[in-house]
């Protein structure tokens, strides 16, 4: 985790250098390799911290460098945000400082070399965070749909050290799922838990197995996750929510800490 954070942090900083270097880029093309007196340049420097500042707020105060961040389009929309905003800040700060504006054509430049930046530092640090995640063997108790939607939103999170690496049909009734492989039935439980060195399970069927399961995570120190579904076979106020869109809670056991995972899309909303 420690390294995680300071990946996170690295590339903010980082983030930050970039736009300045964008903002130095786009001077030296439009203006020249000269300090032209028609654009001042310290006080372009100066304004290009302004607008740095302000776009590094705004990405993490849209969440950008979270370590478990949404995906797609949502970024998308916060790079070109960003990299208008940095430019459109120095504009504004320059022009304050220096009474007086610059081309368009110097603004548009800040603009481009910063969205370049922005996609180049997070396919790198993305990358390496990646690497970074420990893997945290995740047992499905349950062969249904939404053992199929659970398994299929760890698989698309980069950023969750959760790593399925099946499920247990209680009744023996599948032999297959899409994308999830069927380890065998519910009294198999403590071989694959051998097998695969099992930490956390999420339990999504076998209901009413539910106070043995939790038993045998309890004496395993495995970490219990499990649906709202099962909240009157074991006591209420032992309950504690991970996420309330998706609903999965976890009882703690042992000295097993809270993993938040499943964010986001497990009903497909």
């Amino acid at each position: 985790m420690r390294k995680r954070v300071g990946g996170r942090i690295l590339h903010i900083l980082t983030d930050g250098l970039l736009l300045i270097l964008a903002a130095l880029l786009a001077y030296f093309i439009r203006v020249g390799f000269i300090f032209s007196s028609d654009v001042p340049f310290f006080p372009f420097l100066i304004s290009a911290l302004f607008g740095t500042a302000g776009a590094l707020l705004f990405l993490l105060a849209g969440g950008y460098y979270r370590l478990h961040r949404q995906s797609g389009a949502w970024l998308w929309v916060l790079r070109i945000i960003a990299s208008i905003s940095t430019a459109g800040l120095l504009a504004i700060a320059y022009y304050f400082l220096a009474n007086g504006v610059f081309s368009r054509g110097l603004t548009l430049l800040v603009a481009g070399f910063s969205f370049c930046f922005f996609i180049i530092t997070n396919s790198v640090f993305s990358n390496w965070l990646k690497r970074q995640v420990p893997n945290n063997a995740t047992l499905i108790i349950g062969a249904n749909r939404l053992s199929e939607s659970i398994a299929a939103a760890l698989g698309n999170d980069i950023y969750s050290d959760n790593v399925v690496v099946g499920c247990l049909d209680p009744y023996g009734i599948s032999s297959s799922l899409s994308g999830l492989s069927v380890l065998g039935k519910l009294n198999k439980l403590h071989a694959v838990c051998d097998t695969h060195s099992v930490k956390t399970i999420i339990q999504c069927d076998a209901y009413e197995h539910t106070a043995n399961i939790h038993a045998f995570c309890a004496e395993e120190q495995i970490e219990y996750f499990f649906l709202p579904a099962i909240r009157g076979v074991l006591e209420t106020p032992q309950f504690k929510p991970i996420s309330e869109k998706v609903g999965i809670m976890q009882f703690p056991s042992g000295e097993a800490k809270i993993i938040r995972f499943l964010r986001r899309q497990v009903f497909g909303t």
